[in-house]
């Protein structure tokens, strides 16, 4: 479906929160707003007479996620304004047998969205699927893994970002997040959701850095992070084990709560 398509698609089965990781602007003819709620009106109809059970369960499982992936990235080394090298994946599983990934193409310009594909997945394949979408892959950086990084913080407008402290060695894999340009680079964003009906969720982010001519690392952005250098197989493994680390969080929060 477009990215018109899947706006309006989250409209009717009542789901207000869009992907962060998806742009929300799509491209049309429309000379004026009349034009577009003319647009607007005949995608809406389009997408109605086209909705499968299927289609819709997928729409539905996305407004209430317990598992949930946001994928945002581009190409530093290219043109920022060629929207062909960035890559936007939201992943989601609500408790069910089956789990789904969705993935905005690039559109005609980055500030707009292209097709949106949508697949079902068994869970067991969930995180291997979402870190197969991760372009680029030349293998996993040669650096050893550094258990021990620590943070700055900088300040970014009214927000702080944690960023590898300018001490980080340059000797392990820290070094790729910190002295090293990298080319293909992003965020993933993990988030377990509470099962009580409110909507707190346990956060944590990861940072991907493809280096040239070595290979791609990660960083996991946690009170001490670690950096070390991944595989596909290797990426899924560790957003399983920070699920189980937030679920943990999530799961004692609960238990402090009630007692």
């Amino acid at each position: 479906m477009s990215t018109h398509e899947f706006r309006l698609g989250l409209a009717e089965v009542g789901h207000t929160r869009y992907p962060a990781s998806f742009v929300w602007g799509v491209k049309t003819a429309a000379a004026d707003d009349d034009a577009f709620r003319l647009i607007e009106s005949r995608v809406r109809e389009e997408f109605r007479a086209a909705l499968t059970p299927a289609k819709k369960a997928a729409l539905v499982a996305l407004a209430k996620p317990i598992y949930q992936i946001d994928i945002s990235g581009c190409d530093v080394s290219k043109d920022i304004k060629d929207p062909s090298h960035y890559v936007r994946v939201h992943a989601y599983w609500a408790g069910d047998d089956d789990a789904f990934i969705a993935q905005q193409l690039p559109g005609p310009e980055v500030g707009a969205g292209g097709d949106v594909r949508v697949t079902r997945t068994d869970v067991a394949s969930w995180t291997r699927g979402v870190a197969a979408l991760i372009p680029g892959l030349a293998g996993p950086g040669r650096l050893p893994t550094d258990s021990a990084v620590e943070f700055d913080q900088e300040s970014l407008g009214d927000a702080k970002l944690a960023v590898v402290a300018a001490t980080a060695p340059k000797s392990t894999a820290a070094a790729a997040f910190r002295h090293m340009m990298p080319a293909l680079c992003g965020q993933i964003n993990l988030n377990v959701h509470a099962v009580d009906g409110t909507d707190r969720r346990w956060q944590m982010e990861l940072r991907w850095h493809d280096i040239p001519d070595d290979g791609r690392y990660l960083l996991v952005v946690d009170e001490v992070g670690v950096a070390m250098g991944v595989s596909a197989t290797t990426l899924a493994k560790t957003m399983n084990r920070v699920f189980n680390t937030l679920k943990r969080r999530r799961d004692a929060a609960a238990a402090g709560s009630q007692g």
